[in-house]
């Protein structure tokens, strides 16, 4: 398995597969950071509930 503690994650889009790899940064102790070219994507809700309010892009 490989480690990402100390690695820059960036997530681009936040449909099923972005919300499904801010979780599985997220159970690695990775906090990513996420895009998305639309204004309100479909996950968008559950990803601020994911990182717990932190900043979003």
């Amino acid at each position: 398995m490989a480690d990402y503690q100390g690695k820059k994650v960036v997530i681009i889009g936040l449909g099923l597969t972005g919300l499904s790899c801010v979780d599985f940064f997220m159970a690695r102790g990775v906090t990513p950071r996420v895009m998305d070219t639309r204004i309100s994507p479909p996950g968008w809700t559950s990803c601020l509930k994911a990182l717990n309010g932190i900043w979003v892009t």
